[in-house]
C-alpha cells in the first residue's frame, strides 16, 4: 500500500458538481471581465459635429444602461486615425 495514497483527494458527486459549476461560471463571466463583450448596454447616443475651416469639433453624449443590480464599470474607447494626413487631436 502506498503511504501517500491516503492523502490523495477523492472527488465525490457533490464536490465535482461544485467544481464544474465554478468552471462554467468562470467561462461565462470571463469574456465580460476581459472586455470581449460589453457588460452594460448602450441604448442611445447624441453626436454633434461642427465643421470649421481649420478644425472639426465633435461632441458626443452616450447613455449607458446597467442591466445588473450591482454597480459595474465600462469604459468607452474611440479609435482615432493618427498619421501624416490626420494629426493627433488637441483634446479628447
Amino acid at each position: 500500500m502506498n503511504p501517500l495514497g491516503r492523502l490523495k483527494p477523492k472527488l465525490n458527486f457533490g464536490s465535482s458538481i461544485l467544481l464544474y459549476s465554478s468552471l462554467l461560471l468562470c467561462a461565462l463571466v470571463l469574456p465580460f471581465l476581459a472586455g470581449f463583450y460589453p457588460i452594460v448596454r448602450f441604448p442611445e447616443e447624441q453626436i454633434d459635429i461642427d465643421v470649421y475651416p481649420d478644425h472639426v469639433w465633435v461632441k458626443g453624449i452616450y447613455v449607458y444602461r446597467n442591466p445588473f443590480p450591482f454597480p459595474v464599470i465600462q469604459g468607452l474607447v474611440t479609435p482615432l486615425p493618427v498619421n501624416s494626413d490626420h494629426p493627433e487631436p488637441f483634446y479628447v
